[in-house]
């Protein structure tokens, strides 16, 4: 790629890089951290016109053979690993999965919402415009106090809410028996991860339930899944990424 599409155009002037990064490496997920960092800070290098724009795209869901369908939690969360540089940013797509494409899932046909989140992040951190262009962001999770079930409140820094916090109906598409690789809110206990429920507790807070167990809680994740069932958002109806959390007592 490198000597075929982007040496030729090192001499043009550019503004900033969006990229969706091919499925094909998704099967390597451990090493996409170092790989996406490098191969940002390389091409700033290069073009030498300082650290200009990298926004790019959260693969949403897809299925594919082994190794690679169970690694997409994983390289999702790597993905984040381009944030740790300055002047990045990136487009949510966990709710752009399309499981009855035609063209196979890999590829769903609504590009717009792509195409419309892509662009609130450049007007964002390119222009400086003040508009919304990211989702709800958690901040920290906690145990509430009581009897009945194990209780667990999530916090979300406001400035990501909008006026609150939205939780949608959503259904996993996937065949029965795959319905294991699609995620919702969890809870892990005892080192293994149990489907919360979850209600609106205020505008920038969760709060999750599970019910028939009992101990101490270590964390809670969303989303972090294959195929994630994307259910919360905020009120400019951006999504929020799959994310997990320790929680404190």
């Amino acid at each position: 790629m490198w000597n075929a599409m982007i040496t030729p155009i090192l001499p043009m002037k550019i503004t900033g890089v969006i990229w969706y990064q091919g499925e094909a490496n998704t099967w390597l997920p451990y090493d996409y951290c170092c790989a996406i960092v490098s191969m940002i800070n390389d091409w700033r290098n290069y073009w030498q016109i300082g650290n200009f724009p990298f926004i790019y795209v959260q693969l949403p869901p897809y299925t594919f053979e082994a190794p690679v369908f169970p690694l997409l939690p994983e390289f999702r969360d790597k993905q984040d690993c381009a944030l740790r540089l300055p002047n990045v940013g990136v487009a949510i797509a966990i709710d752009g999965g399309d499981y009855d494409s035609p063209y196979g899932n890999v590829h769903p046909r609504n590009k717009q919402i792509i195409g419309e989140r892509l662009a609130a992040v450049a007007r964002k951190i390119v222009y400086n415009e003040p508009v919304p262009y990211m989702g709800p962001t958690p901040k920290d999770a906690w145990i509430i106090d009581g009897v009945g079930p194990i209780q667990i409140a999530v916090d979300f820094n406001p400035s990501t809410v909008g006026s609150t916090l939205k939780l949608k109906p959503n259904d996993c598409p996937l065949p029965e028996e795959e319905q294991k690789n699609c995620g919702w809110f969890e809870i892990n206990l005892f080192g293994t991860w149990h489907r919360a429920s979850v209600i609106l507790c205020d505008g920038t807070t969760l709060c999750l339930f599970l019910y028939g167990k009992s101990g101490s809680p270590s964390q809670v994740r969303y989303g972090y899944a294959t195929w994630p069932v994307a259910t919360l958002y905020n009120s400019w109806d951006f999504p929020a990424a799959p994310f997990y959390l320790n929680v404190t007592g």
